[in-house]
């Protein structure tokens, strides 16, 4: 079965990729920001802007640290401050460049060097994220400490902990995601090879309390618009589930086994691909009723990447997704009824609905 998409809205945003696979698009409330990282200035794109022809961004920062490139990094919701994952830091920022504050902790990077310089990035991959809460009083810090990693909260106004969490984790990258109450917040945790780790925590009248859903390979990738259940991605990317909030208990799960392998189309009646499909890392809710995900990586040797529609809450799969036009990589849900696909060759970022027909 085919559900067919239509285009709503197109714009020519040559870092529309990073909207898609680089953490760099954030949801505060109605609006959706694009946290574009160049030459040292962290530019923020109002999404709606952006596809209404605004091509600058509605405001800049500068970076406190110009060569490094990693980590998560977040704004407030009023745009007044973005806070910056660094390799030895998170530091809040004004829009003028001025330093808020900063909170110093153990270097992301190789432990044996020195720090004389301060723009230096040491070696190593690892880096942690931030999230400034929906209400911009808080910050969310992914850290690593002196003896383990650390899940922070701090005052966004001062920068003093007033949280802390140990965490069992050996990261290589992390990412926060919202849940829709703005109190709860999730992280997600990669550790490269060795698998991922899921964490919950809300802070509520002075204390944090938080759990953890470690005893799977579990990576969060979205939250249900309704806050009552949320979407997870297998390590090896072998299965979708959606559990229930805030338990975690499993309620529906589809594996891999449900999509067939893409066949070429040269007809070459003497092959026929049997390499197994797998599910992208990209995926989430398109609106309260339906989720979108791909297959993309593992089609690509054999032709088109494939989208697929599924129901948010059994995950039965409703349709592979057609489009008018051929299409590359991995889609980005917006929640809102729409979803985002970018073509790199042409730099075309395009927006996309559920037709009508």
């Amino acid at each position: 079965m085919r559900v067919f998409a239509q285009p709503v809205a197109s714009v020519n945003f040559r870092h529309g990729g990073l909207l898609i696979t680089g953490l760099a698009l954030e949801e505060r409330g109605d609006h959706r920001f694009a946290l574009i990282r160049n030459e040292g200035m962290l530019a923020v794109h109002d999404l709606e802007d952006l596809f209404n022809g605004v091509a600058a961004p509605q405001i800049s920062f500068r970076s406190p640290w110009s060569s490094w490139r990693r980590g998560v990094n977040s704004v407030s919701p009023d745009l007044s401050f973005a806070v910056f994952s660094g390799q030895r830091a998170i530091c809040a920022v004004e829009p003028d460049g001025g330093i808020r504050w900063e909170y110093g902790h153990e270097c992301w990077g190789h432990r044996e060097h020195d720090h004389t310089i301060a723009d230096h990035v040491c070696g190593g991959l690892e880096s942690g994220s931030v999230r400034v809460s929906d209400d911009g009083t808080l910050v969310w810090g992914h850290v690593r400490g002196s003896e383990h990693e650390e899940w922070l909260v701090l005052d966004a106004i001062t920068g003093s902990v007033v949280a802390r969490t140990p965490l069992d984790s050996a990261a290589a990258g992390s990412v926060h995601i919202a849940h829709p109450d703005g109190k709860h917040v999730g992280l997600s945790i990669g550790l490269g090879q060795d698998g991922s780790m899921l964490y919950w925590a809300r802070w509520e009248k002075g204390a944090l309390h938080s759990w953890d859903m470690n005893d799977d390979d579990r990576i969060l990738v979205d939250v249900h618009p309704s806050g009552t259940r949320f979407l997870t991605l297998d390590h090896n990317c072998g299965d979708l589930s959606v559990h229930a909030f805030p338990s975690g208990a499993a309620m529906a799960t589809v594996d891999d086994s449900t999509i067939p392998p893409l066949q070429p189309e040269d007809g070459d009646e003497d092959y026929e691909n049997e390499d197994p499909a797998y599910w992208d890392y990209y995926c989430g809710h398109i609106d309260s009723t339906a989720v979108i995900a791909s297959t993309t990586e593992a089609d690509e040797e054999h032709g088109e990447g494939r989208h697929w529609l599924l129901d948010s809450a059994t995950l039965e799969v409703l349709g592979q997704v057609g489009y008018p036009c051929p299409i590359e990589g991995p889609a980005r849900p917006l929640g809102d009824g729409t979803w985002l696909t970018h073509n790199a060759d042409s730099g075309q970022l395009t927006r996309w609905a559920v037709s009508a027909q």
